[in-house]
């Protein structure tokens, strides 16, 4: 019996579908964002972009992408550690040397220490910068001079040019090592650029192309802890191992990928098995996995898409730029205060009847966890997606009204907008400090990534966060809500916990942030 895939409904397929869309920028606009940002300054000549660079222009773009160059201008004025160096270059190459970012070249004939002001700038001297400004130490052996730029590209996954480095190479790779994390850090440089107010916010939707992560063998797509949905994809090799579990015991995985699509059962909620690689000759291929209940008959995708390429000789997971992206939003946001709590435009925690509902479904519960799980899985099983709205299919016929939490109650039903409202409702009634976040979905991410004009991005989906235990959970009651209202008629079917506390990982597989409100 040939085998079905089912058509499903767009607000299904946004569980499913991959972000992605990544292009890396040209060496051009590289230079022009990090203009914008004060990092990189061109002459009255323009940005030079095939000129070499000296020692200390590469220093200097160093310290501005660190952040420092107004600390290091603040410094009361000495004499140069450096004999070479010019006066107005003073306080850069002191600040460099006393924190550990530059030896210098060495000592000249009659005993001077020398920066090598003038000379031109190598792709190993600049990898080198990189690397101690991040942390690594060549002298205790994280790194080899000789070995800084194959250290660096194993970073950036960028193949940076060592033999006839550019202005704009080092324009290139200023530009993707503000993604890159310091030594036993989770932080990117990027987002602590934000928070000391080197880099407005705002101006972090100019990195719309962001950069290739280092190439990983191993992918969490799905990953909730308050979910028994679990995917991990690993590779090794020639050999993708596929380890999974579903609350749905002993089901069926069709897995398709480059023409091939075998049939697997799980083992109770389990599914742990080998891919072979060898075969595939192309250099980029996608990876679904679809799930039914019996071996034949209608499957329904569970991950739809997901690229994977070859890298080098070797395959490996397409890097998804939209987690680097939310990673900085997510940690430039990482506070709580007061406005976490209190009433605002269609959010009622004061309402009695809002109140009464959050004691009702938390009654019995001490653990804040255990309440806001509580509440989360309420509005999922109760509250039905409203697809008759207008504002679905065309935002400019959005009908607000269902944005409203004591609306959405009353009528149990709304729009994504209107589960977070209530959400956030029912969470901060008892206290539970939340907030709402709103972005682009899946569906629209390409077109995200194609939009010139990268500071008017429409938002198009709404979800929430919860602040347990000194940390904000990231959680989407409308798609763990599989309800529906089409044609005015209700259809009901079981929720999923799979999109409550997610990781920032899996949920960036499908969900990019915009705008905390």
């Amino acid at each position: 019996m040939k085998r079905l895939l089912s058509a499903i409904l767009i607000f299904t397929l946004l569980l499913t579908q991959p972000i992605i869309g990544y292009e890396q920028p040209s060496t051009e606009e590289a230079a022009e964002i990090l203009k914008i940002v004060g990092v990189f300054k061109g002459s009255d000549l323009g940005f030079e972009l095939d000129r070499e660079p000296t020692r200390l222009e590469g220093l200097i773009m160093l310290l501005r992408l660190l952040g420092k160059e107004d600390e290091a201008l603040e410094i009361e004025p000495s004499a140069s550690v450096f004999s070479d160096v010019p006066p107005w270059g003073v306080p850069y190459t002191n600040y460099a040397y006393t924190n550990n970012l530059t030896n210098g070249i060495g000592i000249n004939d009659i005993g001077e220490n020398m920066f090598g002001s003038n000379d031109h700038l190598s792709a190993q001297a600049y990898a080198t910068f990189i690397l101690r400004a991040l942390g690594y130490d060549d002298k205790v052996g994280d790194f080899s001079y000789t070995k800084a730029v194959y250290f660096l590209d194993e970073m950036l996954n960028l193949s940076i040019n060592s033999e006839n480095f550019t202005r704009g190479d080092l324009a290139n790779i200023s530009y993707e090592a503000l993604y890159l994390h310091k030594t036993n850090s989770d932080e990117m440089l990027i987002s602590s650029l934000i928070k000391t107010g080197d880099i407005p916010l705002e101006y972090f939707q100019l990195f719309n192309l962001v950069p290739y992560e280092s190439t990983s063998d191993s992918k969490i797509l799905i990953d909730s802890n308050n979910s028994s949905e679990y995917l991990r994809l690993t590779i090794n090799e020639n050999i993708m191992d596929v380890y999974a579990n579903h609350s749905t015991a002993n089901q069926f995985a069709l897995i398709t990928y480059d023409d091939m699509d075998p049939t697997f059962k799980f083992q109770n909620n389990t599914l742990t098995v080998p891919v072979s690689l060898a075969t595939i000759s192309d250099n980029e291929f996608t990876f679904s996995i679809y799930l039914n209940s019996s071996r034949y008959g209608t499957y329904t995708s569970w991950i739809l898409d997901y690229p994977i390429i070859r890298y080098y000789d070797y395959f490996s997971f397409a890097s998804n730029p939209i987690y680097q992206r939310n990673k900085v939003y997510y940690s430039v946001n990482n506070n709580t205060d007061s406005d976490n709590l209190k009433e605002e435009y269609q959010i009622y925690p004061k309402d009695e009847e809002i109140i009464n509902l959050a004691r009702t479904i938390t009654s019995g519960m001490t653990e804040t966890s255990e309440k806001s799980k509580a509440i989360h899985e309420w509005v999922a099983e109760n509250i039905y997606y409203h697809l008759d709205n207008p504002g679905v299919i065309n935002l400019s016929n959005y009908d607000h009204s269902l944005n409203d939490a004591l609306t959405v109650l009353y009528d149990k039903r709304g729009v994504c907008e209107g589960y977070a409202n209530l959400t956030v409702s029912l969470l901060r009634s008892i206290g539970i400090p939340s907030r709402k976040v709103s972005g682009v979905a899946a569906t629209t991410i390409d077109e995200f990534y194609s939009s010139k004009d990268v500071l008017n991005i429409v938002e198009d989906h709404t979800w929430y966060e919860v602040y347990i235990d000194s940390q904000w959970l990231i959680c989407d009651s409308t798609w763990d809500s599989k309800n529906k209202i089409e044609n005015n008629i209700g259809t009901y079917n079981p929720h999923t916990m799979q999109f409550y506390d997610m990781s920032l990982e899996s949920f960036s597989e499908t969900h990019s942030i915009i705008s905390y409100r």
